[in-house]
Order: C-alpha cells, then structure tokens, then sequence
C-alpha cells in the first residue's frame, strides 16, 4: 500500500513537471528553435522522455502481451497527433491559453465516457461541464481582445487547442479501457503499456527525423534560430526538457500503476496546474509575446474554469460508489 505522502509526490512531480515542459515548449518556439512545427521537436519530448525513462526496465520489456501491443496502437496515433497540435497551440495562443482550452478535457472526458462507455452523469454534473465550457468559451473571446495580438493566429491557435484536447480524450478512454481489463502478469499493466507506447512513438517519429528533419535540418531549424542563440545552447536546454517530459509521462503511468487517485485528487492537478501555468506563462513572457499577457477577463475565465472542474471533481467523488472504479478515475488523465 503506497503512503499518502509518496502518492501526492508523486502527484505533485506530475504536475510541476507538466508545467515546465508546457514552458519550456513555448520558450523553443520563441529562440526559433521550434519555431517550424513541422520538425516535431517539442511534439517528440513526451514519447522521448517515456521511453527513457522506461528502456531499462527489464520486467516490463519481459511482460510485453502480443494482444496489449495491437489494442495500443490507435492510442500512439492519437497521442502523436495530440503532441503535434498542441505545439501548434502553444506557439499560436500562447503556454497559459493552451492549458485553459486543454481544460476542455475534462468534459470530453465525460462525454465519451458517456456515449461509449455508458457512464451516468447527474443533473449536478451536467451543470458543471457547462460551466466548464461556458469558462473556456469566455477565455477565448478574452484572447481575442488583448492588445496586439493576431486574431487569425489566436484562431488557430484555440483550434489547434482543441483538436489536441479531442484527440487525448479519446487517448484517455481508450488507455482506461485497456487498464481495466484484467491482468495476470506480475508487471504493472500500465508500465508495460506506457513502455508500449514510447518505443512504437520514438520509432515513428524517428523514421521522420531521419527522411525529412535531418536532411533539412537548416531549413527548417538552423535558420529560425534567434541571433543571440547557438545549436548547442539549445540542444543542452533541450536535453532538461526531455528529461522533464520524461519525469512527467513517468509520473502519470506510476500513479496509475499504484491504483485510483480520485476524481478530487485529479481536479486538485488540474486546478494547479491551469493556474500555475496561466499566471507564470505572463510573468516569464508577457513581455515579449502579447498572448500571454492577462486581462481581467482572463483572470475571472480562469477562476470559473478551476471552480467549475473542482466542482465536478467533487461530485464525481460524492456521486461514484466504491464499485465503479472508471467513474472513480475518470478525470485521472485529464491533468496534463
């Protein structure tokens, strides 16, 4: 039985690091080190992280299930197209409005479960999704009003958002779905499937690499890059960042290998890592990029959504009988 102090470290370590890597992506796109999203460089870090972090766990590589393996495979097709559009989203909108849009997953997240998995929602809870939604709604029209920012590139951006948002609520339900079925392997289910996952993505984006990212390697990053910034500089800064991303993918699997965390102890994530990354996301770089800057339209959006998801949060823990473990966990994953 894990200690409640190793289990909010371990929950904490997830968030901490999921806002740095958030950060850290933004801050690549700004050296111009990322600037082209077609190179994948910030999309490849959480595959990249995982996969390290898991390559030298020998149980886990003993314990791969030919069936786990084939059942995982649309979810490193939904995970790979979430990584590319979040970059986009994060370049276009801004670090602090991408977590705001991706809050958007809790109520995916509920929706799916809902239709494919015949999950029940109250009256109560419906009310908090809307709410979530009206949020987020009034997020995005905030964005669009502050001083000298690009309202086509904002556009893009919160659709980016969202079409990442979609693609990791489906990842979601799918990934609880495998987690559920019974295992029989002494291995955690979870590790093996996230060491699944990071070895078929880094395979994948690593054929990429070498037939079109290396060949036009000055094309499409050399040339971006600030004037005041070398390879190496950033190559050193990006090394920590996978390392971050890998802290971050390894911590959610572990979590997840550990048993239920809770609907509340999941809305608690979300809650402080929206508001984290909202207001570091002005002070490191409202500055120097006008989408991250804050209004009191923001500030208010903001709060409704960290309300409305603590709310739901807490009802799905009143509501969810000991028995239905997928309605115990089903904003687990929503705190990315």
């Amino acid at each position: 039985m894990v200690g409640s102090r190793f289990f909010w470290c371990a929950h904490g370590a997830f968030v901490l690091a999921g806002m740095a890597q958030t950060l850290l992506a933004f801050e690549f796109d700004r050296i111009g080190f990322a600037r082209n999203s077609t190179n994948l460089i910030n999309a490849v870090g959480n595959p990249l992280g995982q996969f390290l972090f898991l390559a030298f766990h020998r149980e886990a590589w003993s314990a791969w299930d030919r069936r786990l393996l084939l059942c995982a495979m649309p979810i490193v097709i939904g995970e790979l197209g979430c990584n590319f559009f979040s970059q986009v989203a994060i370049q276009k909108s801004g670090s602090g409005m991408y977590q705001l849009v991706y809050s958007f997953v809790v109520v995916l997240n509920a929706l799916l479960g809902h239709a494919l998995l015949g999950k029940k929602l109250s009256l109560n809870r419906w009310l908090a999704l809307a709410c979530i939604c009206g949020a987020i709604a009034l997020a995005s029209v905030s964005q669009l009003h502050l001083v000298g920012v690009n309202v086509v590139v904002q556009l893009e951006g919160i659709a980016a958002g969202l079409i990442a948002t979609l693609l990791v609520a489906g990842v979601y339900v799918a990934a609880n779905v495998l987690l559920e079925k019974p295992w029989d392997i002494r291995v955690s289910k979870a590790l093996v499937l996230a060491q699944m996952l990071g070895m078929m993505e880094v395979s994948i984006i690593g054929v990429y690499f070498l037939l079109y990212v290396m060949p036009n390697w000055d094309q499409l990053v050399v040339a971006n890059l600030r004037p005041d910034m070398s390879i190496i500089s950033c190559l050193g800064l990006y090394a920590f960042y996978v390392l971050i991303c890998g802290v971050h993918q390894f911590a959610f699997y572990y979590t997840c290998s550990i048993g239920p965390t809770g609907a509340v102890s999941a809305g608690i994530n979300k809650c402080v890592q929206t508001a984290g990354l909202f207001f570091l996301s002005s002070l490191f770089f409202c500055d120097c990029a006008a989408s991250q800057c804050l209004s009191i339209l923001k500030v208010v959006s903001a709060v409704a959504v960290c309300t409305a998801v603590m709310a739901y949060a807490w009802l799905t823990a009143r509501e969810s009988r000991p028995t239905e473990i997928g309605d115990e966990n089903e904003l687990v994953a929503s705190t990315d």
